[in-house]
């Protein structure tokens, strides 16, 4: 073949066109997204941020409960808190010594804006040497 043919040429072309009609529906699409992404991100870690203060609330009074059940177990004699009321006490005592986990969200990246550079390289091959 010495050159492209008109019909290569025209597919050439079409495709071309095809790729860049495709890749900014794609480009609308992560745009889109991105400020979806943005949004819930600020939702998120605003929510976040407010479960775990609560969290923290919530272990104070849980540790207050159980400072108190350690204080009244401490004032009990030991044949008490070997009879089986003691041990019952023993293990609702337990029960609120737990420790609350606080969330932790790792959030997605943004995607990052699309190359065209397919297209321009495509359009750019020479059609003859």
């Amino acid at each position: 073949m010495k050159i492209l043919t008109r019909e290569q040429i025209q597919t050439k072309l079409k495709f071309a066109q095809k790729l860049t009609e495709t890749g900014e529906d794609l480009q609308e699409v992560i745009a889109r997204y991105n400020n979806l992404l943005s949004t819930a991100t600020d939702e998120i870690q605003n929510l976040k941020g407010r479960f775990n203060e609560i969290v923290q609330e919530v272990q104070g009074f849980l540790g207050g409960i159980h400072d108190e059940q350690e204080a009244h177990m401490d004032k009990r004699t030991d044949r008490w808190r070997e009879s089986d009321a003691g041990q019952a006490y023993q293990g609702w005592a337990d029960a609120w010594g737990v420790d609350l986990e606080e969330v932790e969200i790792t959030m997605p990246d943004e995607i990052e804006e699309l190359s065209m550079d397919s297209v321009e390289v495509l359009r750019d091959l020479p059609d003859c040497p």
